[in-house]
């Protein structure tokens, strides 16, 4: 099985784009993507919670839908969030996506 290389951030709408075409700022991308790992997590994770279907997962609508969000994070603005949002912020768009991709 071969998978193709993916950089999420090479290109696409920047955040602030998102916000008008989708009406998302960088807290609700922040929300959107939890969202998404949770559904991803929900699906695709085995009962066990130590085995993932990866094959399902790559070829997944809902995996593209993550791709797309995370694609947006390269030109979030964090600098007008307080400093508990940043953390918020940083938390759920860095480390939890990291948690989920490694989870097995």
């Amino acid at each position: 099985m071969t998978y193709d290389l993916r950089i999420l951030n090479s290109s696409g709408p920047d955040c602030d784009s998102a916000s008008e075409e989708m009406g998302l700022g960088t807290l609700q991308l922040s929300k959107s993507l939890q969202k998404a790992m949770l559904q991803m997590r929900g699906e695709f994770m085995g009962g066990d919670g130590r085995s993932v279907d990866y094959g399902r997962l790559a070829t997944s609508t809902l995996f593209k839908h993550y791709a797309a969000l995370a694609g947006r994070l390269r030109t979030c603005t964090v600098a007008t969030l307080s400093e508990p949002q940043r953390m918020a912020f940083f938390i759920i768009a860095t480390f939890n996506p990291l948690q989920t991709c490694t989870t097995h």
